[in-house]
């Protein structure tokens, strides 16, 4: 069952705006902004781009606000146990849309349907297209409404029910389409930034802001993708970098490790002996002795 507690669209305010909710509410809240913004998830926050979507399930500390421009926003809050919404695989982790023009136009249904002014499919928002005109236009089948109070209310009812069920496919549709869309094309080019700069002091944090995920969402595409953690990632590219440096350079240990971004020569030599089984003065001296 579905219970909508309040739904809105096109949602307009300053570069100063900021919303906070401690504790929550003990409903879902389904929010899609269209601005650059900053959302914060139990006191976790990262800035977004604008086409964020977050899902925040009930009782979730969150705030989010203007990232000094004015801030937009389509939301709705819902008691639910419908499963693909208690069940979406990215609750509390925003996550950018692409087709975010279909996900505004189903806000907009949602909030004429349960509108108490709204008498009939004729009647018109101030874009002035009716109901059946956005149906048509995003390819949604909306049931018709009947004549009597009573028969009207029910039908009413099965609408809305009927957008629900298209926003939560679409949500979930989103979330596949991250993975194996478009994700990929910036987990690629992180991975790229990685291997070109390993002595940089990196963390998962700069990494998810990079690339506007959460850092939980992060490390959970990244393994996807490329079957490691981005840091264990990242340690094996600062290895295989210093494997080069003592094959073709006569850099210290010590200076190979800063190059590679390790603070401590000591930990990085710990770290290449468990990784090759020799330590690094050791594997020079055979690569050398390979080469003679």
């Amino acid at each position: 069952m579905n219970i909508i507690r309040f739904v809105g669209y096109d949602g307009a305010h300053d570069s100063r705006f900021r919303y906070e909710l401690p504790g929550g509410r003990d409903y879902y809240l389904i929010l899609l902004i269209n601005s650059p913004s900053f959302i914060s998830v139990d006191g976790k926050t990262q800035e977004y781009p604008a086409h964020t979507v977050i899902i925040a399930s009930p009782n979730t500390n969150i705030c989010y606000g203007a990232n000094n421009v004015d801030f937009e926003n389509d939301w709705l809050w819902i008691a639910s146990d419908e499963k693909m919404l208690t069940g979406f695989p990215q609750l509390n982790q925003p996550f950018q849309v692409a087709d975010h023009e279909y996900l505004h136009s189903l806000f907009k249904l949602l909030t004429w349907e349960t509108s108490s002014y709204l008498k009939s499919t004729r009647d018109v928002c101030h874009s002035g297209e009716t109901i059946p005109e956005i149906s048509e236009r995003y390819g949604f089948v909306i049931p018709e409404r009947k004549n009597s109070d009573e028969e009207n209310t029910v039908s009413n009812q099965l609408v809305i029910e009927h957008i629900l069920q298209i926003l939560y496919e679409k949500l979930n549709d989103e979330i596949h389409a991250n993975v194996t869309g478009g994700r990929c094309n910036q987990l690629f080019n992180l991975r790229r930034k990685l291997e070109k700069n390993p002595e940089y002091h990196w963390t998962v944090a700069e990494m998810a802001s990079m690339v506007y995920m959460s850092e939980g969402h992060l490390q959970m595409l990244y393994k996807k993708q490329y079957g490691i953690s981005c840091m264990d990632d990242l340690i094996n590219i600062r290895l295989q970098k210093a494997t080069d440096y003592l094959c073709f350079t006569t850099h210290s240990v010590a200076e190979i490790a800063e190059l590679c971004g390790y603070v401590s020569h000591e930990h990085f030599s710990r770290q290449f002996k468990t990784r090759y089984g020799v330590s690094p003065l050791k594997y020079r001296q055979k690569a050398h002795e390979g080469k003679k």
